[in-house]
């Protein structure tokens, strides 16, 4: 997969001729619609084969982010975590869960439900977990 997520901004750090050094310095955490945006394009760029014919996103039905969190605007200050679980009454989800640095809880960031086999969202947990950095 070619696409990357980022939770975090940072810049150069310059030195003391005000060029750029190979050292970079964190500035603040992206905003969640900017993390859902990169999301979305991940999940565009997986294509799925094997009777569906189509990206991860179009497979997908539906995308959820936390509306406690859009209130906030920012991405949790943590790690984002990938994982799979079943749907409450039906498919399966991919879940984006950040372990909260400033709370210590873990927080639900985004939902993506499938109503695939077990397999191919197992996969796509795979591709979006490695796409986070």
């Amino acid at each position: 997969m070619e696409n990357v997520i980022r939770v975090e901004e940072y810049r150069p750090v310059l030195d003391s001729e005000g060029k750029e050094t190979n050292l970079v310095t964190y500035v603040k955490q992206k905003s969640l619609k900017d993390v859902e945006q990169q999301l979305r394009e991940a999940l565009k760029s997986i294509y799925l084969e094997g009777g569906w014919d189509c990206n991860a996103l179009e497979a997908a039905e539906w995308v959820s982010t936390n509306s406690e969190l859009l209130e906030k605007g920012e991405f949790p200050n943590g790690e984002p975590i990938v994982v799979f679980r079943e749907g409450s009454s039906e498919g399966y989800l991919l879940q984006v869960i950040c372990h909260d640095r400033s709370t210590g809880n873990i927080v639900p960031v985004f939902s993506v439900k499938y109503l695939s086999d077990e397999e191919t969202v197992w996969f796509l947990v795979r591709c979006i977990h490695n796409a986070f950095k």
